[in-house]
């Protein structure tokens, strides 16, 4: 059984720069879902998981039974068969994006896979700092890099955990876009069957929302948001219905916790009590 691990450092630009290093890193996966692997209706061919007794993020499995992984200790890409072995690394280490993208799609083909539609276009933009010209791969600072596998790691354990309690959800998925992880699940269709509005929660890296990693908890829906509305007082976190139409607890909230089994407990209080909040708001069955 995995276990949450303490969380002990602040937001840092060491920590910050390791993350976008990794955002960058798993663009290799989101290309050969995206280009190599069949669309789904989702569109959950670009995500990956996070596997914590390996600390590897793993790609969807492509249907001839290779996929590709990230070891996010060391920056080496991975490329597996369908029984999991590994077949071909590639260090990513002092190689740019370019020179990494060229092996990578060699040992692809060596692994049997059809890269003549692979390329490196992608329908959004990453943080324009990590795609500095002839910037080279760098693990980081061992701290920085354990710290960010600790992130992850967390969000793996607690995210499992709170979606086991609600029917109807997806798994939880890591999005190369926002390199956020989470999952989402549908509280109210139309007539049609279409999904009118979704729950999600996850674990976020920083954005335009929060400047430091956070957990939230929002709704989407077709109708009209009142933003002045707040769901009711939290147990944990803060609501931000202006800029995301849920809540948030930020690393900041988390850490002041000077315990591993107490900021799992205020996470998991987070999740449980913006839930019951926001079906009990927009009166939702549970």
């Amino acid at each position: 059984m995995q276990i949450w691990k303490q969380l002990t450092l602040g937001y840092s630009n060491e920590i910050k720069r390791v993350l976008q290093i990794q955002h960058l890193a798993v663009q290799f996966i989101a290309l050969s879902g995206r280009y190599l692997i069949p669309e789904k209706e989702d569109k959950s061919n670009i995500t990956m998981q996070f596997i914590p007794d390996q600390e590897v993020l793993l790609g969807l499995q492509h249907p001839d039974g290779w996929l590709v992984g990230l070891l996010l200790n060391s920056l080496v890409l991975q490329i597996r068969d369908k029984n999991m072995t590994v077949v071909h690394e590639i260090q990513l280490e002092e190689k740019t994006f370019p020179e990494a993208f060229i092996e990578f799609k060699k040992k692809l083909q060596k692994a049997g896979a059809d890269v003549s539609q692979l390329k490196t276009d992608q329908p959004y933009e990453l943080p324009v700092d990590s795609l500095e010209e002839g910037m080279f791969f760098t693990a980081g600072p061992k701290e920085a890099v354990q710290e960010n596998i600790r992130y992850r790691h967390n969000a793996s354990v607690v995210l499992n955990e709170v979606r086991a309690g609600f029917s109807g959800a997806c798994p939880v998925y890591i999005w190369p876009n926002h390199f956020d992880s989470g999952f989402s699940f549908p509280v109210e269709h139309n007539r049609e069957g279409k999904e009118t509005k979704t729950i999600a929660m996850g674990w976020a890296i920083p954005d335009h929302i929060v400047d430091e990693p956070y957990y939230y908890v929002n709704v989407k829906s077709d109708e009209p948001v009142d933003e002045n509305t707040k769901p009711g007082e939290l147990a944990a976190g803060k609501w931000m219905m202006s800029k995301l139409n849920g809540a948030v607890l930020t690393l900041s909230e988390i850490i002041k916790e000077k315990s591993a089994e107490s900021q799992f407990a205020m996470v998991k209080l987070f999740f449980n009590s913006a839930a019951q909040r926001i079906a009990d708001h927009y009166k939702i069955s549970q």
